[in-house]
């Protein structure tokens, strides 16, 4: 606290030892000037903004174009992952049903029946029909003639022959002997015999023709073997096919999936610089508008209303900026 005055004092001292000498101001240019002071409501101009709603609007459309990217490569990033779900369970299941060693059932073989030969009808044929040969009875040789019993006649031997049949015929039957011959009445007599008693003996019961044997039914024929139906993939050979699209399918998954983080960045970038335009735009057209009012009504500076503690309505310049910015055509 003494230094103080030391140091007042020797200044006073060396003031008076130096001559004086004056400074010349430009009075012109530091000359006083008279202002007031302005606020207005930033929110409520860009609430109420022709140039922001229409801003407002522009940025809405741009999001509403990258949603629908984002969702169309999401629906179908849903939808793979619920084709290769179905495609692990159906896999799980085949393999818990296939066995541990399967070998392939041999075919079936059919016999064919033999055939069995059709006995054919025996007809009686004219080679074939049975021969009855008449029974060969002995010829007795007529006895010489005796000098007891006299020889017949010549017109006995020539005369009819007298045939009687007890049983067969009503009474004798007289019949004109064969060709008889004068020369030999022996033989001509021992062949009438013959023939007589040939024809006394009782004919041969007609033997019967054999009954055709019965034919038999003709054997079906053996049923026509079904062709084999193609043969479908084994188990093994399915597997092994669903495991191939489950790994395709995961590659597409995790393609779309890249895509779509993609997609995602690509949407917030460009949404973000479209915002960042539309709101650089905005505040041009609002700094343009407080600036050409704050002139007109002859105020030096203005503050947002947010950052003011006080201020008389009258300074308030928030509508007089709408109606400059409603009058203004603002080109997008």
């Amino acid at each position: 606290m003494k230094r103080i005055p030391l140091l007042l004092l020797s200044a006073v001292m060396i003031s008076t030892s130096i001559p004086a000498r004056a400074i010349e101001l430009s009075l012109e240019e530091n000359r006083a000037e008279r202002g007031s002071v302005g606020f207005v409501d930033m929110r409520r101009l860009f609430t109420a903004s022709p140039d922001a709603s229409r801003a407002r609007e522009g940025l809405e459309e741009l999001v509403r174009q990258a949603e629908e990217r984002v969702n169309t490569k999401k629906s179908e990033l849903l939808r793979l992952r619920q084709d290769i779900a179905t495609l692990k369970i159906e896999r799980e299941d085949l393999a818990a049903s296939t066995p541990t060693a399967s070998v392939p059932a041999p075919a079936p073989v059919v016999v064919p029946a033999p055939a069995t030969p059709v006995a054919k009808p025996m007809s009686p044929t004219p080679e074939t029909k049975p021969i009855v040969e008449a029974p060969i009875l002995p010829v007795t040789a007529a006895p010489p003639p005796t000098d007891a019993q006299p020889e017949p006649a010549a017109d006995d031997a020539n005369g009819p022959l007298t045939i009687n049949l007890p049983g067969l015929t009503e009474g004798p039957l007289n019949l004109e002997r064969p060709g008889a011959s004068p020369l030999n009445p022996t033989r001509d007599r021992a062949a009438t015999t013959a023939t007589a008693e040939v024809a006394a003996a009782p004919a041969p019961a007609p033997v019967p023709a054999p009954a055709p044997a019965p034919t038999p039914a003709p054997a079906p024929a053996p049923a026509a073997t079904p062709a084999p139906a193609p043969a479908g993939p084994t188990h093994a050979q399915r597997i092994l096919e669903l495991d191939g699209r489950i790994v395709a399918m995961q590659v597409d998954i995790e393609r779309l999936q890249s895509e779509l983080d993609q997609e995602r960045l690509g949407a917030e970038r460009s949404l973000l610089d479209a915002e960042g335009r539309k709101t650089d735009q905005v505040l041009a057209r609002l700094y343009r508008a407080i600036s050409e009012v704050a002139k007109r009504e002859g105020v030096s500076v203005v503050v947002d209303k947010s950052a003011t503690l006080y201020g008389h309505p009258a300074v308030d310049l928030t509508d007089k900026v709408l109606k400059q910015l409603r009058g203004v055509v603002s080109v997008q």
